[in-house]
């Protein structure tokens, strides 16, 4: 267990400079090829969020990576997108890109519940 984690809860902290988040390891909201999505804290605030956190272990998840948050920032201003509030590479091999926490299940989950309506 390295320093950042906790020994008492299943949690891992990750320092961003003035905001520290908790990642609760045993919520997983979701996971890919390239990432896994837990929930998170920000220690500070108390605000929630989605960390998804990318394994970049060859040349290319970096490139997806890579892609992924440049397509991002050129969309920032998009109001139906969930928003990246802070992006923390810990190492060489890990990103963690913090996003709005976004309850109610995944887009087909909401779909089944909407019956495919969204107006």
């Amino acid at each position: 267990m390295s320093n950042t984690d906790s020994p008492c809860y299943n949690v891992k902290i990750v320092d961003c400079g003035a905001n520290k988040f908790a990642i609760l390891n045993d919520q997983k909201l979701g996971e890919g090829a390239y990432a896994v999505v837990k929930r998170a804290v920000n220690t500070v605030t108390g605000q929630e969020y989605a960390v998804k956190i990318m394994r970049v272990t060859h040349k290319d998840s970096r490139e997806t990576a890579v892609k992924e948050l440049e397509i991002a920032s050129e969309l920032e201003d998009c109001i139906n997108l969930v928003r990246i509030e802070r992006v923390k590479v810990e190492s060489a091999n890990n990103i963690y890109i913090f996003m709005e926490y976004c309850d109610g299940g995944t887009l087909v989950d909401q779909m089944i519940r909407r019956k495919g309506k969204f107006r």
